[in-house]
């Protein structure tokens, strides 16, 4: 009898220790999106922009920047609106084709097995962007991808020391390409 509640003591001990490894893992590894908690910095923004330099991690540094861009002349035009990294370290969760930052809800997970952009490659993505060439009608496309959505962009900083930190902005994008609206963004103290 004393070695059964031996046994049953260790597999308590056991799963107490396994659960609160999986709890640092957690706050470690991962943030939900949208979600507000005492381990990140919130700001609520809620206005209609056109460009915007943002430091998310208070150093004193711009990390991000959003953008818009409107061209026009007798032979066609170009609205754009997207995100730039300025900052190598950041890294911005992406679509399949690399083109755009993908669209997450509310408490979506963002971890480290998220497709992840590369600096090296790329620095400037596109939310949407519209192009009518008169001239040469073949240049002439749509990319709609954020259009008319509401969703979060997750972003992350890689530090010296390989761990990262994670973060996320709220942006409404209109059905005009070149506008949006900054609705919040937060980013991990």
């Amino acid at each position: 009898m004393r070695t059964k509640n031996i046994i049953v003591v260790f597999f308590i001990i056991l799963s107490f220790a396994s659960c609160k490894k999986a709890d640092k893992i957690i706050i470690d590894d991962i943030l939900l999106v949208g979600v507000k908690s005492e381990n990140v910095n919130y700001y609520n923004s809620n206005c209609n922009i056109g460009d915007i330099t943002m430091d998310l991690n208070n150093d004193s540094k711009f990390d991000i920047k959003l953008w818009t861009n409107t061209f026009g002349s007798p032979n066609g035009h170009l609205y754009s609106s997207g995100l730039r990294l300025l900052d190598s370290s950041f890294q911005i969760a992406i679509t399949l084709d690399s083109i755009s930052p993908k669209i997450y809800n509310f408490n979506d997970t963002i971890n480290k097995i998220t497709r992840w952009s590369d600096f090296s490659q790329k620095n400037s993505f596109i939310l949407v962007e519209e192009s009518d060439n008169g001239l040469y009608p073949q240049y002439s496309y749509n990319y709609t991808y954020w259009l008319n959505k509401v969703g979060y962009i997750c972003i992350r900083k890689e530090y010296e020391d390989g761990k990262y930190k994670y973060g996320w902005i709220k942006i409404e994008v209109d059905n005009s390409y070149y506008s949006y609206k900054l609705l919040e963004y937060a980013f991990m103290k």
